[in-house]
């Protein structure tokens, strides 16, 4: 039997049996002639009573109670209730249990029915459209201009206009507006629009939204409806009808009826019957004789995720013949391929004798069956004749769920599929069933680490063969075709992103003959992470140095976080660094003793934590003086002048002088490097002062002692020197006025903000230098000896610049 000829319809189907309840036979519901409709609802699931609630102006929660109709061929209870006939949403419901909203196909004797599948807390439902019939002969198609051809869609989910883009050479996205031409008996708007005869494709779209791509039965009178179900692209799915045209002439009757096969008592007569109703071939078998058919199924005539689910029967006369063996396949990964849900095939006759059924499904119009133009498969069923008689065995298929109409509308006819599969079945195996290739190495799974080519081979015999891999992507549920074109699996380089993914090779050979071949996994071996090769060494530093703790490690992809150990809230904080190295503060007191460690991380997520390291502070010796402080001399109206010079960081200064009348030390008002807040009088004599000079890490050192007496002198100043302001380049003219014996003078200055005084070359009574910027500010006073050695200074003067 010639793959070509390898067609259709067994009693295939992998058994997912609870996840597809039967479909309830349906018993047309008159026309109500009124404003109501009755709807029918099969309770497969035995929930024991229901009640329908609807909208608008429905009843109340839960609903009304239905009325028992009929019991179906399956024994499950059938249900009825009238409903006004503008309904827009129904739910039936039952103790707690509820369907999903029903907001589709409420029309006059249409039916429901529980399907074990759940939507959230809701049960999914199946439907089964009314079998009425019609009232009037059906309209034909509109007559189109020679060579073109009239289609009509219809807008069942309120888009408000449609337009139609068609291929090839047709108009540019999103193509011609289509012309609105009367509504269905649901009120939904029917679109006309008129076409070349030899477009291949159409989209049907309105405001950004679009159907699928129809490719096939693009016929005069052709009709399509939105469904309201969408693609993983958010295309609307269609429903496909056929042009009501008649017949122009009468059918050619057969010129005399087939001769039918005579039936011998005690034998038995066998007839075997395809999938259109006719007898495909009758034998005569004895009791005990066992026979074979064969039944090939092919999916080439099926677009590529029209199906949902279906359902595949043969059926048999029991009373004459028992069902003696399973059913063998051959062909792409067996069943398996073709039903990936089920996974397996399992025969089912308990429930009905005289029955194998099968049932695929995926759940959900999502992600359809995909069927490939060469996959095929051959079932045998064995049978026993048990006694004598006349036996049949009929083949039947149907679709439970699907976007095309044609097979949805034969399902609710109630109807077995059409030539969307094709089937022959015989009572003979074929002398040329196809030879596919035969794998010889299955591929093997694969485990490697970062960068490592990913390599799977897979070894076949055959002629002419070509390869094509497949991967499954996890986040879309379904298989994806790879790069990879021949016997190995190798376009990619391992990272950990790939770990888990399946593959798989559909190897051809020259007759288009396939075969599948096991799945191979891929997984990830992680590095054993990053190796720490030189740890972090405690530093020890001083003021103002930079600190400074490098780590080595080695990996691929690494980062760094150091972290530090903060005492007072006894948790360890994320530092600033984010590199190799702890050197992002600059050493002070208050870091003594800190602890830092550094997490290290490669790409794969893999970490390690390095030792411990400790700052710790090496604190300076402390302020070193250089110049003492030495005891001064000094008559009445003299400025008091003690420095002392020292060396060290951040250094302060606090003097102190001794109160003899309190025996105790007294801190004094001068806090830099001169004591010098005090003009001589004779109340200062005797005065003994020292200096306290600390750092800014707290270490302190004292000055000797300096004492402060009173020079009693002949020389008395008559006239102080002045404050002086002048302009720049003025000169200053400040003087002094004093008498005594051999008067001398000298006078001293010190710059503004300095604390040390300077001695000029200025020997008279007159400080007298040019203005400038750099003087502005200096202080000056003067000091005049007499002849005896007595010594007094003059006030002090300031130099300001105008």
């Amino acid at each position: 039997m010639a793959k070509k000829l390898l067609v259709l319809i067994l009693a295939l189907m992998m058994v997912v049996m609870s996840a597809v309840p039967a479909l309830a036979a349906e018993k047309p519901v008159a026309d109500t002639g009124d404003n109501t409709i009755t709807v029918l609802f099969t309770d497969a699931l035995n929930w024991g009573s229901v009640n329908v609630y609807y909208w608008e102006n429905g009843p109340a929660w839960p609903g009304s109670p239905m009325t028992k109709a009929y019991i179906n061929e399956y024994s499950q209870q059938v249900y009825s209730a009238t409903i006004p006939a503008n309904v827009t949403g129904i739910v039936f419901n039952s103790n707690g249990r509820q369907t999903v909203d029903i907001t589709s196909g409420i029309v006059n004797g249409a039916l429901w029915y529980t399907k074990s599948e759940m939507d959230y807390n809701n049960y999914t439902v199946g439907y089964v459209a009314p079998s009425v019939q019609p009232t009037a002969a059906p309209v034909q198609p509109t007559a189109a201009p020679s060579g073109d051809l009239t289609v009509y869609f219809t807008d069942a989910v309120g888009w408000g206009s449609a337009n139609m883009y068609y291929w090839e050479n047709g108009p540019v996205w999103p193509g011609s507006p289509m012309t609105p031409s009367g509504v269905d008996e649901s009120g939904h708007q029917i679109y006309t629009a008129t076409v070349p005869a030899n477009v291949t494709g159409i989209v049907f779209n309105s405001n950004g939204r679009q159907t699928v791509d129809v490719t096939t039965d693009i016929v005069n009178g052709a009709r399509w409806t939105t469904l309201n179900q969408t693609d993983d692209l958010a295309h609307y799915y269609v429903r496909y009808d056929a042009p009501s045209v008649q017949p122009t002439e009468a059918p050619v009757q057969p010129t005399s009826a087939p001769v039918q096969p005579t039936y011998v008592s005690g034998k038995a007569l066998v007839s075997i019957y395809g999938i259109d109703g006719t007898v495909a071939d009758t034998r005569e078998f004895n009791v005990g004789d066992t026979f074979t058919v064969y039944t090939a199924m092919n999916a080439s005539a099926v677009n590529s995720g029209k199906i949902a689910s279906f359902s595949c029967t043969q059926s048999y006369t029991n009373a004459v013949l028992t069902l003696a063996d399973s059913i063998e396949e051959w062909g792409f990964a067996d069943l398996a391929s073709v039903f990936p849900v089920t996974g397996t095939s399992t025969v089912s006759n308990a429930t009905v004798p005289g029955l194998i059924q099968y049932n695929a499904t995926n759940g959900s119009m999502v992600n359809p069956f995909v069927f490939d133009s060469n996959d095929d498969v051959l079932i045998k069923t064995t049978y026993t004749v048990s006694a004598p008689g006349t036996a049949e065995i009929r083949n039947g298929i149907k679709t439970l769920a699907s976007a095309d109409a044609k097979l949805t509308r034969l399902v609710n006819k109630g109807i077995v599929l059409n030539n969307a599969f094709m089937v022959l079945t015989s009572f003979d195996a074929s002398s040329d069933e196809p030879t596919r290739p035969v794998i010889t190495a299955q591929p093997q799974n694969w485990t490697g680490s970062d960068g490592e080519q990913v390599s799977i081979p897979v070894t076949a015999t055959g002629t002419g063969l070509t390869y094509q891999w497949y991967y499954y992507k996890a986040d879309k549920a379904k298989w994806i075709a790879a790069a990879d074109t021949d016997a190995c699996y190798d376009s990619i380089v391992m990272e950990s992103k790939f770990n888990g993914r399946r593959v798989y090779c559909k190897i051809t050979d020259q007759n288009g003959n396939s075969v599948n071949s096991d799945e191979a996994t891929i997984s990830y071996a992680a590095a054993a992470g990053p190796v720490i090769t030189t740890q972090p060494q405690s530093w020890t530093g001083a003021d103002g140095e930079q600190v400074s703790i490098p780590v080595v490690a080695q990996g691929t992809g690494l980062t760094y976080q150091w972290y530090y150990y903060k005492a007072d809230k006894a948790k360890w904080i994320a530092a600033a660094d984010t590199d190799a190295v702890y050197d992002s503060i600059i050493m002070e007191s208050k870091f003594n003793g800190r602890r830092v460690y550094c997490k290290i991380t490669d790409r794969d997520g893999n970490s390690v934590n390095s030792d411990e390291a400790t700052i710790s502070y090496a604190a300076a010796a402390g302020p070193v003086i250089t110049t003492q402080p030495v005891s001064w001399a000094g008559n009445d109206g003299e400025q008091v002048s003690i420095p002392v010079v020292a060396q060290g960081t951040g250094l302060t200064y606090q003097w102190y002088y001794y109160k003899a009348d309190k025996a105790k030390w007294i801190a004094a008002a001068d806090t830099d490097a001169c004591y010098d807040s005090i003009t001589m009088e004779a109340k200062f004599d005797g005065r003994r002062v020292y200096c306290k000079i600390t750092d800014r890490d707290g270490n302190s050192v004292n000055s000797e002692e300096a004492t402060i007496s009173y020079a009693a002198s002949g020389i008395t100043i008559t006239s102080q020197p002045a404050d002086w302001t002048g302009a720049n380049g003025a000169m200053t003219n400040i003087r002094v006025a004093a008498v005594g014996d051999g008067l001398t003078y000298r006078w001293y200055y010190r710059p503004a903000g300095k604390t040390n005084w300077i001695a000029t070359t200025d020997t008279d009574a007159v400080y007298n230098i040019q203005m400038n910027t750099s003087r502005n500010g200096r202080q000056v006073y003067c000091k005049i000896t007499d002849n005896h050695g007595n010594t007094v200074n003059s006030a002090v003067a300031t130099m300001s610049m105008a």
